[in-house]
């Protein structure tokens, strides 16, 4: 975890999006801000996009992807696949001609959001043991 002018940030990869355990917003463990550096194929782009929309909506947090561009022996990386949804699962990013992806973030919204519906206060304590 990392804490960042009064933001709680947790850094995954994009694999641990199918894993939604591992990343599970508790009340001792909770965060404000997903961040998802991605290598996901076009192809996937609907898997991808409901996953993530899926992390933000469940942990009501931010989530945020990067994912690459281009072409590999895996297929190909097209442009659009960066997103941010916030804690209901809406996109809140643009895209402006600079190919650019911008946000605003609103922390007040998300803790208000948060005291209406404590979801994370239902939240079952696990560990996991390998």
């Amino acid at each position: 975890m990392i804490r960042y002018r009064g933001w709680n940030i947790r850094l995954i990869i994009c694999f641990d999006l199918r894993f939604p355990v591992w990343i599970r917003t508790t009340p001792r463990r909770e965060y404000d801000l997903l961040i998802c550096p991605a290598m996901w194929g076009g192809s996937r782009s609907h898997q991808f996009k409901t996953l993530l929309a899926a992390r933000a909506i469940e942990n009501q947090a931010y989530a945020i992807s990067c994912n690459r561009l281009g072409k590999d022996e895996y297929g190909l990386y097209p442009a659009g696949m960066s997103v941010c949804y916030d804690n209901l699962g809406n996109e809140v990013h643009e895209t402006r001609r600079n190919g650019l992806v911008y946000a605003l973030l609103d922390l007040d919204s998300l803790r208000h959001s948060r005291e209406k519906f404590p979801v994370a206060e239902a939240a079952d304590e696990f560990s996991i043991t390998y």
